[in-house]
């Protein structure tokens, strides 16, 4: 039998009733917030996949589909997206911080300043490397400031204490010259009676009689080493390019004359002298102010002057490598700092008080050093393309423009630089490496520039030679090395075969424009730097491939067109 059910009581029931109804209310209410937030998640998810597939349309209608990992700004009403390819500057416009845009596959005159809130996150992100980059830049700049310049109080003391050092050496330096003078006229009365013999004439009488010395043989160490002059070609002769291909193959340096526009792009940085716009008919007001509109520089005409004004507009935000030589001249310190600093702390006012200007600062000589605009994004972009290339293919084709793939610098040189210092800094007899050409042209100024030949390295003992203080006694085969000397202007392109060991001074301040050059002739030289790795900060596998693709192309879009 079944056991008998106990009978609950309405107390009992409605206990239960209330249990039930709470427990199914709780359930009912952590259901439905549940399925409240799946439904956000499913709105949210149908938001982002409609947000993408419009950056996908946005994308195929710029043809940029292939593009993986790129960061995207959009304006504020989301109807479409731009590439951004970098963030090259920072400003800040009316309470409002601005960032300077380089939009992906577009050219550097179509950056734009946009405002952060345009930006989205990605492209925020590279916004704050390109912060963080400037703060450490600053940090960097700030301590090589210091190194190369020092603190302004120590630096006044010890300008002071160099004025008085230098005072009682030029006193001291009186009273030797003095006391020499005396010394001087005892030794040369000495001398002159003893050149005289005393000779016994038929009369039995005393003579005088004057011996010569004979200075025939006379030599000093210096007159044994012969400076040859370096030949100058004008690039307008019909021969200039097989001269010119000649002496490169067999190492002879050359001077190039009679070609306009080879450093365009200095144009920003000259004006007309007042003389030649006074005859042009210009007042003096516009022959102040006038510019370069020519279309290829002219140097050789001597009628422009350097506007180190216009120069510090144009670049002076720029970060420039300066060296200082210390009082031993061996160990320059190097460091880096704006280019308007250096221009307006470190460059004469002006030519004519070049030598009074250097002795009114007492301070150490620098020397801008190599400055490599290429790599700058602002420089660059405003330096590279503009230069003439040489007429009557007296040059080949500069394969290092296929090295580098930067917007600023795409098919040019990367390897193209500017120096610049006042008179009489100079660097050291030395030699590049690379297998690469060397062209240095003055844009104001002159330099002198000794040169000796590559084969001639065994006459340098490891350039422990020096050619300022010859000393044939230590180092008895300099005199046999083929040496060059020449002073180049502006209007004149020094080409410097590759190998060739160079040291180069400033006769006047000058500023000068260098550059690398690689074609068909030092293509082999190049090739062995590869083997030997003499360069290694050169890429030669990056050129040589990207030169490799280039010549595929040429010749297929030839095939292309002799089959059409």
């Amino acid at each position: 039998c079944k056991p008998a059910k106990a009978k609950a009581s309405k107390d009992d029931t409605s206990v239960c009733n209330n249990k039930q109804q709470k427990h199914t209310n709780g359930r009912s209410r952590r259901t439905t917030g549940i399925m409240k937030i799946r439904k956000q998640r499913r709105e949210q998810q149908v938001k982002d996949e409609a947000e993408e597939s419009r950056k996908r349309a946005r994308k195929a209608s710029l043809g940029l589909n292939n593009l993986e990992g790129t960061i995207v700004a959009a304006p504020q009403d989301g109807d479409f997206f731009w590439e951004v390819d970098a963030v090259i500057g920072r400003r800040i416009r009316r309470n409002r911080v601005e960032y300077l845009i380089r939009w992906k596959g577009c050219s550097e005159e179509d950056n734009t300043w946009e405002p952060a809130s345009n930006l989205c996150d990605s492209a925020m992100e590279e916004a704050a490397r390109y912060n963080k980059a400037e703060k450490l830049k600053a940090k960097k700049r700030a301590e090589d400031e210091r190194k190369l310049f020092g603190n302004s109080s120590s630096e006044k003391e010890k300008a002071t204490l160099e004025t008085s050092n230098e005072e009682k050496k030029g006193n001291t330096a009186i009273e030797k010259a003095n006391v020499s003078k005396k010394n001087d006229v005892i030794d040369n009365s000495i001398k002159n009676a003893a050149k005289c013999d005393i000779a016994i004439g038929d009369d039995g009488e005393e003579e005088e009689s004057l011996v010569v010395e004979d200075t025939t043989l006379n030599w000093t160490d210096a007159d044994q080493v012969i400076f040859r002059e370096v030949k100058r070609i004008n690039v307008n002769d019909p021969v200039a390019a097989s001269c010119v291909k000649e002496n490169r193959i067999i190492g002879t340096p050359v001077v190039l004359v009679g070609h306009v526009g080879w450093a365009n792009f200095a144009k920003r940085w000259l004006t007309e002298k007042k003389s030649e716009a006074k005859n042009a008919g210009l007042s003096h007001g516009e022959a102040k102010l006038s510019n370069v509109n020519d279309l290829n520089l002219d140097l050789s005409t001597e009628k422009y002057e350097f506007d180190i004004v216009k120069m510090i507009n144009d670049i002076g935000d720029e970060d420039v490598p300066v060296i200082k030589r210390n009082y031993d001249e061996v160990k320059p310190i190097h460091g880096t700092i704006p280019a308007a600093k250096f221009l307006s702390e470190c460059w004469p006012p002006s030519m004519t008080e070049a030598g009074q200007d250097s002795k009114k600062r007492g301070s150490p000589k620098f020397y801008l050093h190599q400055w490599q605009f290429p790599l700058s994004d602002t420089a660059g972009g405003k330096l590279c393309h503009q230069n003439n290339p040489l007429p009557n293919e007296i040059m080949g084709e500069d394969l290092l423009k296929y090295w580098l793939d930067l917007p600023q610098c795409k098919l040019d040189s990367p390897l193209q630089y500017i120096f610049m210092g006042d008179a009489d800094t100079h660097s050291r007899l030395h030699k590049d490496p690379g297998g690469l050409e060397i062209s240095i042209a003055p844009i104001t100024g002159e330099k002198e520039c000794v040169l000796v030949h590559r084969d001639d390295s065994h006459c340098l003992y490891h350039l422990t030679a020096s050619l300022d203080k010859i000393d044939l006694q230590r180092f008895p085969l300099l005199s046999q090395a083929r040496v060059y000397k020449t002073v180049i202007k502006p209007g004149e392109i020094l080409l410097m075969p590759n190998g060739t060991y160079h040291q180069c001074r400033n006769v006047t301040p000058c500023l000068s424009y260098s550059r690398f050059h690689l074609d068909t002739v030092n293509l082999f030289p190049f090739v062995m730097s590869l083997v030997n790795g003499d360069a290694p900060e050169i890429e030669h596998r990056d050129v040589l491939w990207n030169v490799a693709s280039a010549l595929i192309l040429k010749v297929d879009e030839v095939v292309d067109l002799v089959q059409d």
